[in-house]
């Protein structure tokens, strides 16, 4: 990670890497706000602890670059275990309604004395690689089945 952050001109300092053991309350907590964010079975993965990344923010939400790159980090992880991978985009941003599957953001516009919302970016940036090949398997067996009836 360091290395990569380096390559990419970050601030040393700017990209933390940080193990979350569930062994008191406020770290479960963390843990367990984290694993919302990740997919609703996340305590399946790994109830007990998660690694948390922190990197450079995007500057806006239309900083797409940013966002590619820690899309792409989240497909280089998986590419060495098998995980789920939450995304926040902001801090102070709270998972609110945890089965949706993307950000949305609230704003008040009080001049106007209107409430607005819109989506911002995925929640989940990724699937185990395990995940996926056993849905393709499905859909494999699935038509093979459906071949053979034929």
């Amino acid at each position: 990670m360091n290395l990569l952050a380096e390559r990419l001109e970050y601030p040393k300092g700017a990209v933390a890497v940080a193990l979350v053991n569930g062994k008191s309350e406020q770290s479960r907590k963390m843990l367990e706000r984290a694993g919302e964010v990740a997919g609703p079975d996340w305590k399946d993965f790994n109830s007990q602890r998660c690694l948390r990344l922190t990197l450079p923010r995007p500057r806006n939400t239309a900083d797409l670059q940013a966002h590619r790159f820690h899309m792409t980090m989240a497909r280089l992880l998986l590419s060495h275990a098998d995980a789920l991978v939450g995304y926040k985009y902001c801090n102070g941003v709270n998972n609110n309604d945890p089965e949706e599957d993307v950000w949305i953001a609230h704003r008040w516009i009080a001049e106007q004395g209107i409430h607005t919302q819109h989506r911002v970016l995925p929640k989940r940036l990724a699937e185990p690689i395990n995940r996926l090949i056993a849905v393709v398997s499905d859909l494999r067996r699935d038509h093979e089945t459906s071949a053979a009836e034929s």
